[in-house]
């Protein structure tokens, strides 16, 4: 590929790319041509990216929200650590490539899902201006340094002289909440003396190694940063610095109480449970949104005894301890989780991941679960100052850009007897008591298998099932997942009979089967969008659970809670 050339010419729009050797790793993303708006990309103009550059042959994504432009979606193992392409591309460039040998995206020219989107990467480029310097030092000495996270280390204090001249205290305020409130515990020490003075030399000289090359990144700008920041470049401070930092490239381990956490659920089996376990950090997170740090710096502490920690507790789970100071309440650097849970790989299998604008957010699945033609939003918990403002922004999104759908392959007993459904009822305006008499009950049973009664109560509304489903229903639907009206008409796996008695969209119900199978959802969400009802059904009832939280950033919901059928008896309808 010529140096000079550039991918906007070849679309008949612009794009924003850097005339740089392509060195067989992609190009070089830049300023864009002068007067030349940038690109933004949608479905059509794929094929001929693709056919351009080796680099977009793993699929294009947005690069400030991550949305998926094309298919395969794997690339998502990468953008979620490294959400935010326009941080990464000034401050993770080296990181990868140590990481894997290779830029993860760092190197894709910045494509867009929307106008939204290219203002806000505009927007966070001019903040970070200011962090080139750092970047380069960081780039300059993190290939001496062998461990990750002390690279981390380095980095961050890096990251401190672009800050510093801006604000002291909030180029401080990481590096202090993130060491003063920490566990020391010593593990997997080796038992003989003469190993364990050999560990802790080893320990002790790679330290140093690392706090002296700190020391000479930070240049001139040590004399700039506040006191309460040196004290982290003394051997003492930068220690507790690297242990807050690594939990799996030493013997030794500081880790708070919700990385701890957060391991446990990495380690979970089931899907279902791992979700659940997930979801039970939003309550922290909003604590500690509401409730920030002492920025005065009466919080530094010496010793692991000083840990502050706050008790957080929610309904249905366990009252945990957390560490309030974790993750600084504000726009900064909160990667040290994220990196932790790396455990010295770049595909965490857990769906918690932190992004380089000190955002949490959550992807509901598993990384091995993404496959082709799964569709993925990442769910945010914002701990940021600017939480608030991006909640408006993504209130402005459609629903169906705020879903998620996932594939889950839960199983459940095949030998169980009936299903119990508890129905929800979504609405646009003010919802009205919904009542089932035991005939009307009996009615929807009836309908299930076939299709072909109406269910009474349930005109103009539009109503959402969730209900754990057993096998038996699957065998009555064996090409599910399907979709079947239950009113005069019949229609089965989407085709539908015409009826002239066919009531209009608004008084229409469907039955969706296999709605934990992948596009269950997306075929509800088209119905919804049409003005019809639905009924979802599928086998994972936390699953469903979970659909029906999305759903409700839409429609008000309310549950009714109360029938049983007989899935023998449904099978029996004719």
């Amino acid at each position: 590929m010529h140096e000079d050339l550039y991918l906007g010419e070849l679309v008949g729009k612009s794009l924003e790319v850097r005339s740089t050797p392509e060195r067989g790793r992609g190009l070089y993303a830049t300023k864009r041509p002068v007067g030349q708006p940038a690109l933004i990309f949608t479905e059509s103009s794929l094929g001929k990216i693709i056919q351009v550059s080796p680099c977009y042959k793993r699929g294009l994504a947005c690069s400030l929200c991550g949305h998926v432009l094309g298919s395969p979606v794997w690339q998502l193992q990468k953008l979620t650590g490294l959400q935010r392409r326009a941080d990464s591309d000034i401050l993770n460039e080296s990181l990868s490539e140590i990481l894997e040998g290779q830029p993860l995206f760092s190197r894709v020219p910045p494509l867009f899902c929307s106008i939204a989107c290219l203002r806000e990467h505009e927007r966070i480029l001019g903040r970070l201006r200011s962090q080139r310097k750092a970047a380069r030092l960081f780039a300059r000495y993190s290939r001496k340094v062998g461990c990750v996270f002390h690279m981390l280390a380095l980095k961050l204090l890096c990251w401190c002289i672009a800050e510093v001249e801006k604000s002291p205290e909030r180029a401080a305020a990481p590096l202090r909440a993130l060491c003063s409130r920490l566990y020391w515990e010593a593990v997997d020490m080796p038992s003989e003396p003469a190993e364990q003075a050999a560990f802790k030399a080893k320990l002790q000289k790679e330290t140093e190694i690392s706090r002296q090359l700190a020391l000479r990144a930070l240049g001139p700008g040590l004399e700039l940063l506040p006191i309460d920041l040196k004290q982290f470049l003394e051997p003492v401070g930068y220690a507790k610095l690297l242990g807050s930092l690594c939990s799996n490239c030493t013997s030794v381990k500081y880790i708070s109480p919700v990385l701890q956490y957060i391991l446990q659920i990495d380690a979970m089996k089931d899907g279902a449970c791992k979700t659940a376990a997930i979801r039970e950090l939003e309550p922290w997170i909003r604590s500690l949104a509401k409730n920030p740090l002492d920025m005065d710096g009466s919080d530094v502490g010496e010793a692991a005894g000083e840990d502050e920690q706050k008790l957080i507790s929610w309904s249905a789970a366990k009252p945990l301890h957390f560490s309030t100071a974790l993750i600084p309440p504000f726009r900064g650097y909160a990667i040290f989780p994220r990196m932790a849970l790396m455990n010295h790989s770049c595909k965490p299998s857990c769906g918690i991941e932190f992004d380089f604008a000190g955002r949490i957010f959550v992807l509901q699945q598993p990384y091995v679960d993404i496959k082709p033609g799964v569709e993925l939003t990442i769910s945010y918990l914002d701990s940021s100052l600017e939480s608030e403002e991006r909640l408006q922004v993504q209130k402005t999104k459609s629903a169906r850009s705020q879903r998620i759908s996932l594939a889950n392959n839960s199983t459940f007993p095949r030998a169980l007897s009936s299903a119990f459904l508890t129905l929800v009822m979504l609405a646009t305006t003010r919802p009205r008591p919904l009542v089932l008499q035991p005939s009307q009950a009996a009615g929807m049973a009836a309908a299930i298998p076939n299709g072909v009664r109406w269910i009474p109560g349930f005109e103009n509304r539009r109503v959402y099932a969730v209900g754990q489903v057993c096998e038996t229903l699957s065998e009555v639907h064996r090409d599910a997942p399907g979709w079947y009206l239950l009113g005069p008409a019949i229609v089965e796996e989407g085709r539908g009979l015409v009826d002239p008695e066919m009531p209009p969209l608004e008084e229409r119900v469907y039955l969706v089967t296999g709605a934990t199978k992948g596009h269950g959802l997306e075929t509800a969400m088209r119905l919804l969008d049409s003005g019809c009802s639905v009924i979802l059904h599928g086998k994972s009832e936390d699953l469903l659970k979970r659909y029906l939280s999305d759903l409700s950033d839409s429609f008000e919901t309310h549950k009714i809670d109360g029938f049983e059928c007989d899935l023998q008896e449904m099978e029996d309808v004719e």
